[in-house]
């Protein structure tokens, strides 16, 4: 039965397959995830079996929004799954990756809205980040993280990797950093 290989490797507690979520994805966006299919928000490379993608939009537990959309039964205290639901209503489940850890670990990123470049898996809404840019003010921001001690940047919050000191995020507004960039 798929269920006895559902289980949490040292909890032994029940969670929801990768699978059966992926599966509600696509029912409930009703996309095949083809390239031919992006919608116009998204710009799309094909690159061998991947296809790179521009979306913009937020980050969401999945859970909750299958709840609040389709009446999904959830247990109060769950373990997020955090997909990414562009502004026209498609969803991506997010790889964690050393390129999207901020995605997972920093809340204050997740509720900004966000511009992320990522692979597309094939036949699939599962997405590999590759890079994040944020949005405050109606102004695209370049997203990171940094050591003011060791003058090192990096995607991930945390301390850092030289010095163990926390790093702090930092958003620049594109304009800053290249006066030619498009808003």
């Amino acid at each position: 039965m798929i269920v006895s290989h559902c289980r949490q490797p040292h909890t032994g507690m029940p969670h929801v397959p990768v699978c059966w979520l992926l599966g509600l994805l696509l029912l409930m966006t009703g996309i095949t995830a083809s390239a031919d299919a992006a919608a116009p928000s998204e710009t799309v490379q094909k690159t061998g079996s991947l296809t790179k993608i521009t979306i913009q939009g937020r980050v969401v537990c999945l859970h909750e929004e299958l709840h609040q959309r389709y009446g999904l039964d959830m247990p109060t205290q769950h373990r997020h799954v955090y997909g990414f639901k562009t502004k026209d209503d498609q969803y991506f489940l997010l790889l964690e990756n050393n390129l999207s850890g901020a995605l997972f670990q920093d809340p204050v990123v997740r509720k900004r809205e966000l511009i992320l470049t990522a692979w597309l898996f094939p036949d699939s809404q599962i997405i590999d980040v590759v890079t994040m840019k944020s949005i405050k003010d109606g102004t695209i921001h370049d997203l990171y993280y940094y050591c003011v001690i060791c003058a090192i940047r990096t995607a991930v919050p945390g301390p850092c990797m030289c010095c163990q000191d926390d790093v702090e995020r930092v958003e620049t507004p594109l304009e800053l950093l290249d006066p030619s960039a498009e808003k």
